[in-house]
Order: C-alpha cells, then structure tokens, then sequence
C-alpha cells in the first residue's frame, strides 16, 4: 500500500517538474527511489517465504532430494530451481559412488492455476532442457533429474 502510494506522489510530481526548469524532478526521485526500496524489500521477504516453504516440504517428506514448487510464482520457482539444481548436483560430486538418488521436482499440475495448466512445469522444463540436465518425467508434474549430460569436448 505504501509502495503504490509512494509511485503515485512519485507520478503527480514528476508531472509538476516537467513544466518547471531542471533539477525540479527532484521530489519525483524521492518518491520513486523509496518505493523501489520497499518493492525490493517485498521481493526479498517473499523469496525467504518461497526458500522457507520449500524446506518445509523437504522436512515434512523427509527427503533431501525434494524440490516441491507447489505455491510458488514462477519466478521464485526459477530461482529455486537452478539453485536446488546446483546444490543436489554438488552434493551427489562430492559421494564417491557413481549412482546418487536423482533430484525430484514437483511442479504440480496446475490444478489450482487458473485455465487448469501448469505454469510452473513448462519454466522448470525450459530450464531444464536450456542447462542441459538428464531428467525423466514419470507422471505429469513430477521431473527426476538425473544428471547432466555430457558434452562433446566443446
């Protein structure tokens, strides 16, 4: 609420300071630099809930290897993704036997989304498939990734 306000005093004084000379638009920095302020101290809140709600599903599942995105926007999942996606790779490198338990990412199937579709399982595949990861998808929804695949010396 505070945020929108702040963007609107910015707006009405950024409109004033146009009719006058320069360095009148002084005001309208004011307001829209704390109100950038406040969106950036949203967006970092809600990337501690995003990180908070997918341990809880870990330690409710009890599985290390649970990526559960249900909940999530899409772009708190993206985030999430790539960063589960290098810790369960760095801690499977650092076991010393060949096989490692694969990483399970549940996206959901958009039941709760709106149309129905899931919005999250087309941007974990796309990041997925752009990084080159191995992965399977059993049922829809669910995403085991295995590894990633290999290069051709390039």
């Amino acid at each position: 609420m505070e945020r929108n306000e702040l963007f609107r005093k910015a707006a009405a004084a950024y409109r004033q300071a146009k009719n006058k000379g320069p360095g009148e638009g002084g005001i309208a920095f004011f307001y829209s630099d704390n109100a950038r302020q406040i969106d950036s101290r949203a967006k970092d809140w809600n990337m501690r809930a995003a990180r908070a709600t997918v341990r809880g599903h870990r330690l409710r599942q009890n599985d290390d290897h649970l990526l559960d995105l249900h909940g999530l926007t899409i772009a708190e999942a993206q985030v999430l993704v790539r960063e589960g996606l290098n810790q369960w790779y760095s801690r499977s490198q650092m076991q010393s036997c060949k096989f490692f338990k694969p990483l399970k990412i549940i996206t959901g199937v958009g039941k709760h989304s709106q149309y129905g579709e899931s919005k999250l399982l087309p941007s974990t595949l796309k990041i997925l498939k752009k990084e080159g990861w191995l992965y399977d998808m059993p049922n829809p929804g669910c995403i085991y990734v295995k590894g990633i695949k290999p290069t051709n010396g390039k």
